[in-house]
């Protein structure tokens, strides 16, 4: 394993990239329609992404160090859109679960979920309980608190309704 030098604090560390590098191996990403492999390095990829994730700014004001911006936000939307993310998740969860010496599959969960202001847009609603205009945003973790769903609806919508379609996830 080459030692990688971080650059931000958000960078994998080579450990964490040990771990993700194993389910990159494991999985098959869809082919280029072009036949073009790969050209980027799959670590700056991800350190760029979590770049952007963890500090909320744009696509565009990725810095510089990282590959550029367009190539790494077309390799997020690949993978979002191929459901890999659910994918990682799914492995991270079930690796940490089994080295922890419980089942891979959690045999409970709970669900919460909490109401986010929106500006007045057609896909927002009207908590009335909350008094918030815009978003719901619903979890469901196994008992150790791994994430296993998450759904993002209109304000309006009761629990119980969506908890049928976050337990279907």
């Amino acid at each position: 394993m080459a030692k990688f030098e971080k650059k931000y604090s958000t960078d994998l560390s080579d450990k964490e990239w040990y771990v993700l590098k194993q389910f990159w191996d494991k999985v098959e990403l869809k082919r280029d329609p072009r036949g073009r492999s790969m050209e980027l390095e799959l670590r700056e990829v991800m350190n760029a992404i979590r770049y952007v994730l963890r500090n909320g700014v744009s696509w565009r004001n990725l810095p510089k160090d990282y590959p550029k911006a367009a190539s790494v936000y077309y390799h997020f939307a690949k993978w979002r859109d191929e459901g890999l993310w659910r994918k990682m998740n799914k492995h991270l969860r079930r690796a940490l679960r089994k080295k922890l010496g419980r089942e891979e599959e959690p045999s409970e969960a709970s669900m919460d979920s909490q109401s986010i202001r929106g500006s007045l847009h057609e896909g927002n609603g009207y908590h009335g309980g909350k008094k918030v205009n815009g978003r719901g945003r619903h979890l469901l973790t196994d008992t150790l608190g791994l994430l296993l769903a998450v759904l993002v609806t209109p304000a309006n919508l009761a629990d119980v309704s969506v908890a049928r379609r976050l337990c279907a996830r």
